[in-house]
Parts: structure tokens; sequence; C-alpha cells
């Protein structure tokens, strides 16, 4: 779809005398970016898990509005315990029945009751899949929902867990690969059948170590086992592992040697992931990234829950570590700021409020701004004080990313010709930002010309092209339909011609909807962002677009 820029705001540039200099080169590519990730732990509001679809459906909306579009969320980590596996529903017998205590659910969660011995012969009806079910529920669909209605989809990581440590009186037998083979197509089976969709990826098994699950070997025997078996029976997701507890575990030779002295083990591995506890050094994290290069698969940090994970850890795990994907904590929401992604807030039942945490604020530029399928560049810095990413997103768009230690005046070279809306949110990433999204005035450079801007203490900037090919634009409005006044101050009004029913939504430049309205032509959008927005207005039987800046 193409669009038209309806005005321009020309600012001048301007040059610092002491700046310090970035310079891009897009003409070197590294990582392509595959998503965004975010969990779906069993959601607790004040205290009480929610384990049924009666407790949840009037925020689980908002919750999925929140997370797409102001957060970019377009991956999750779907859990599946060991434990569903068995013809008791513990799950179910503790949250909703009440008959079993918490740690009797506790101590039955990883443990399996074969459903024969047969491996090649399943019996979907010795598997329970209650607590999945409300995962699904109460995160996968509403976010699945929500990006397609962006004609985007989500990525469905499925994570098998099994925290044997955990098993006080029961048994386990899913070190048998061909044995984990069919668990994981019982649960590909179900979700086929019963939601008419099944995970893109398997997360071989989270933190072997902590797991008791032998070492690399058996990791990539389960992967390679299960891979054949989807494979026969039509599916073929990608594989995701080690995902060991450290990074220095990562390395283990005893892990990562092991793993790929599997036959057939590189048919499978798409993704080398990693979480980020201990062993966090620049060094570790390279010798992950050419493990990978050398392998062919991506690399991706999937979890690390504590205050160290800020803005920081993501900068260096995308541009030392390569990482095509990252979670940064885990669950959704939660009753308090102190967890997740955002909390909610109840005043009563039908009034509640759902705010990104603030540690996510200093997150949200980065998921927000670099697309799925965007392709990182080069760029350096001539001072150790700030250091640099960028990508390019799939429209050609540019989006740099400055972080820095201190007060900068900044400078930027070799970027394509084009108009570029600037921010910058300041804070160490764990409290409340200093400034958040302070958006600067837009600059429009020609070719061969420097960026100049400015960073008022330590923080980023956010640099973003919206227009990646200047010399076509359009100014033109549409003969079939007028916006007045000329909407740069944000407020305007639709006039369309013979048209009385109509609808009208508009996308910032993430094609992220941020507003719908029915048969309304009056707009006011002071209250977003500065910047470029898509007016997409369908009336019976045509849709127009109209592309404009806010400034």
């Amino acid at each position: 779809m193409k669009y038209s820029i309806l005005s321009l705001i020309l600012v001048s540039t301007f040059s610092f005398a002491n700046s310090q200099t970035i310079t891009v080169d897009t003409s070197i590519s590294h990582q392509t970016l595959q998503g965004w990730e975010a969990g779906t732990s069993t959601l607790v509001i004040e205290g009480e898990s929610i384990s049924s679809d009666t407790t949840l459906p009037y925020i689980r909306e908002d919750l999925a509005t929140l997370m797409v579009d102001s957060l970019g969320i377009n991956r999750l980590r779907l859990e599946v315990r060991a434990g569903s596996e068995d013809p008791t529903d513990h799950y179910d017998n503790h949250f909703n029945k009440g008959t079993l205590s918490y740690e009797d659910w506790r101590a039955n969660r990883y443990a399996t009751v074969n459903d024969n011995d047969d491996p090649n012969d399943l019996d979907m009806s010795k598997f329970h899949f209650t607590e999945l079910a409300v995962k699904i529920r109460n995160a996968v669909l509403p976010l699945k929902s929500k990006l397609e209605e962006q004609g985007e989809t989500l990525y469905i990581n499925l994570c098998y867990v099994a925290f044997t440590g955990q098993i006080t009186d029961g048994e386990f037998h899913h070190r048998d690969p061909e044995e984990y083979a069919e668990f994981i197509l019982a649960v590909f089976k179900h979700m086929d059948e019963t939601y008419g969709f099944y995970p893109d990826g398997v997360e071989v098994i989270l933190e072997p170590g902590v797991a008791d699950f032998g070492n690399g070997k058996l990791v990539g025997e389960c992967m390679v086992a299960a891979g054949d078996k989807l494979k026969e029976h039509g599916y073929n997701p990608e594989f995701i592992a080690l995902s060991n507890t450290n990074l220095f575990g990562a390395n283990n030779q005893n892990m990562i040697g092991k793993f790929l002295e599997v036959p057939r083990v590189l048919d499978y591995w798409s993704e080398y992931s990693y979480h980020c506890y201990a062993g966090r050094t620049d060094e570790n994290l390279k010798q992950v990234a050419d493990r990978a290069k050398e392998y062919g698969v991506r690399t991706s940090m999937l979890e690390w829950w504590n205050n160290g994970n800020t803005y920081e850890r993501l900068h260096t795990d995308l541009t030392v570590g390569n990482n095509s994907a990252f979670q940064f904590r885990f669950s959704l929401t939660s009753p308090n700021e102190d967890g997740g992604l955002s909390h909610t807030v109840f005043n009563s039942p039908d009034d509640y409020s759902i705010e990104l945490n603030e540690y996510v604020k200093y997150i949200q530029p980065y998921f927000n701004n670099i697309e799925r399928g965007a392709v990182r560049k080069e760029a350096i810095s001539d001072k150790e004080t700030l250091d640099p990413v960028v990508f390019q997103n799939p429209d050609g768009n540019l989006v740099l990313i400055v972080t820095s230690q201190e007060e900068s005046d900044i400078s930027i070279q070799n970027l394509p010709a084009g108009t570029y809306e600037l921010s910058y949110t300041t804070g160490d990433g764990r409290r409340e930002p200093k400034a958040y999204n302070e958006y600067l005035p837009n600059q429009i450079l020609k070719s061969g010309e420097v960026l100049t801007t400015n960073i008022p203490d330590k923080g980023f900037v956010v640099v973003k092209q919206i227009d990646a090919d200047i010399t076509s634009v359009n100014t033109d409005y549409n003969s079939e339909v007028n916006l007045y006044p000329n909407p740069t101050d944000g407020n305007f009004t639709i006039d369309l011609i013979n048209e009385s029913d109509f609808t009208v939504r508009i996308y910032n430049t993430n094609s992220r909807l941020i507003l719908k309205a029915q048969n309304t032509n009056q707009f006011e959008l002071a209250k977003f962002p500065k910047g470029a927005y898509i007016i997409e207005i369908e009336t019976s039987n045509k849709t127009i677009s109209k592309k404009i800046i806010h400034q």
C-alpha cells in the first residue's frame, strides 16, 4: 500500500562544535529480528491465580492492546509442564476444585504418568491440558487476534518445563527421547484440534541443568526425536535450545559440545537461546554469537527476571550477542509494579487500569520501533560513552538507538536522505525515567548531510526514519477526501465527498492501531507523540489512506 505525505515540516539542521560522532554503514548487515518475547504464566491479580475463563475476560483485551500497541510484543513463551502427561488433572484439582493443596500440586506438576509403554501409540485421553488452556485463553488468543487485526502474526514458542527436583513422590519418563517426542506431539495435536493452530517453535527444555536433564547430548537427542515425530505428522516447527540458566553455561562444552555431537541436530536447530543469571561477560556473549554464526542459527536471550535486566542488557545482547529475539521480564501483568511487564490496579470490579511498569518504559522504544524482519546494520561511535545500534525495518526505514552514559552532543553521519523523528529517554533503567519518549523536532536530511542532536543525561536517543525515499514524497491531496486545516498541529477534520457511512483508523508508523472511530470526522492527535501517522478511511466500497506528520 502506498501513502502520500500531506505535509512536511522542514527543521533546519545545526551543528555542535564538540559533538561525538556516530557513523552508520548500511552496506554491512548482521542479524534479522525475529520477535520480542513475553511469557504466559498463569496470571495473578491481587494475589489470586486466574484459572478460569470467567475471571479475566473484561481485562484481557485491554491487556492485549497495551502489549501489542504500546510495547510491540509479537512472540509468546507458552510453557507446558511435563506433568500434563497424567490422567489426573492436578492443576484443575487445586485451582478450580480446591480439592488439592498447593504443596501437593507443586509436588505433582512435573511428575509424569506414562500413557502406555509404546511411544508410537499416543493415547490422548491420558493427557490433560487445563493449565495450558488457561494460558492460551488469557494470553495467546487475545494477542494473536490483536496482531492479526493489524496484518501481523504471533510467534508461539512452546517451552517444555520439567523441574524434576520438585517431584517428591512420582516418576519421570521424559528422559527417554522417544517418550519426550510423544509428549510434544500430544501438545501439538491438542492445540491443532482444539484451537486450529499450533506452535511456531519448540524450546526443547527450560534450563536443562536445573531440570536435571543430563548433558547436551540428551537435549539434542530429544530435539531430533521430536523433530522427526512432528515431521511424520505434518508439523515442522523451529527448535530452540539450549536455554541454560547462565551465559557461561551456554558455552560449557559438556552442554553445547555434547549437543552438537548428536547426529542430525543441525537439521532442526534454529535458535541458540541462553539466560543471563550469571556469566554476563562480553566474552561469553561473543562466544555464543560466534558459535551461532558458525552453525547458521539465531541467538536469543530468553530469561533474566532481575532488576539488572535493563535497556543496557538488551542493547548489549543486540550488538554483541546478535540477538534475534529477546525476553524482558516474563508475565504480561501483575498486581504490583515489581514484577512483569505491567501492573493492574483495581478500584472496583468495573474500575481498573493497566499500566506499563516503570522499568519497562525504557524497553518500549526498542520493542515498539524495531519491527520483526528488521535487519541490523553497522554503526560505530568515536567515543566509548556512546553505543549505537541501528536496524533497517522491512519498509526500508532506519531506526538508530544510541545509548549515552552522560549528557552528550551527538552527530550522526552517513544516514540516507529522509525525514527523521527524534526522541530521548533518560534514567538508570530501573526507576521511573527522568524523561520518557521526549520528542524533539523532526529533521529532514539531504544526501550527505549530518544529523545533530543532544541528550541531557544518561539514557538513549532514538532516531527513526519515517520516509525511506524523500524524493518520492507526494504532497497532493486525494481528490476524494480532504483533511483540513493542514494537520501538522495534530488537529484536523476529514471531509469525505458524498460519503456518510465510514470508519476511520489511525495507525502509527509501526502499523499499530492507536485510534478507531465510526462516522466521526474531527480528530485531535495532540495527546499522541509527535511524529508520522497513517490515516485510513474505509467506506462501503473503498479504502483511502493518507500519511501525515504531526509536528
